[in-house]
């Protein structure tokens, strides 16, 4: 928290090479140390502009290389191969996440907090998370899915739930191994591109 108890943004993982630039300095923010606006509004600009650069950096876990592969998944393939690409991509977007961007975990939980407490925000984290959930169901379609929108949700959990219980919950000590979790995305898969 910054001073007063409003939000700080290396309390959401922007420090360092991460911390946001001045380019990324919503114009209310400037205005406001200037005393044009209030502190509110500043606060709401800052955790907004945060937002915006935890999904871009987010949007980097795979490189631009490794996300078409998995956007072809069902291309001129059968479910079990299909499904065999999306668990390859997806373990090794979690891996990586566990393994070298856990302050952009960190980031997204204190500011998904955040976002139940101001509407304005939550519309520009739902916004963000859409960048995520709807090639997420494209992948599933690819591959054979016979209810995407429905198996997106699904994965998308579960993804969340993995990477939380990982970073803060009660199987925070260890992180999975890639293989692993290739093993228990394909499991999670073929229940839904069988079923």
């Amino acid at each position: 928290m910054g001073i007063g108890g409003e939000p700080d943004a290396r309390a959401y993982g922007f420090q360092g090479g991460g911390a946001l630039q001045d380019g990324d300095r919503p114009a209310a923010a400037v205005q406001c140390q200037r005393g044009g606006e209030s502190a509110d509004s500043a606060a709401d600009a800052l955790l907004e502009a945060a937002v915006r650069r935890l999904a871009e950096r987010e949007a980097a876990v795979l490189t631009a290389r490794e996300r078409p592969a998995a956007a072809r998944a069902g291309a001129g393939a059968g479910a079990e191969d299909a499904g065999a690409t999306v668990a390859e991509a997806l373990s090794l977007a979690l891996h990586r996440y566990l393994s070298l961007h856990r302050e952009l975990l960190l980031a997204r939980y204190g500011l998904a907090l955040e976002a139940t407490r101001r509407p304005e925000l939550r519309a520009v984290y739902d916004r963000a998370g859409r960048a995520f959930r709807e090639p997420m169901a494209a992948m599933l379609a690819a591959a054979g899915s016979a209810d995407p929108e429905r198996h997106a949700m699904s994965m998308v959990a579960w993804c969340d739930g993995i990477l939380f219980s990982c970073i803060a919950g009660q199987f925070h000590a260890v992180a999975p191994t890639r293989a692993a979790l290739r093993t228990s995305c394909a499991e999670l898969l073929d229940g839904m591109l069988r079923g």
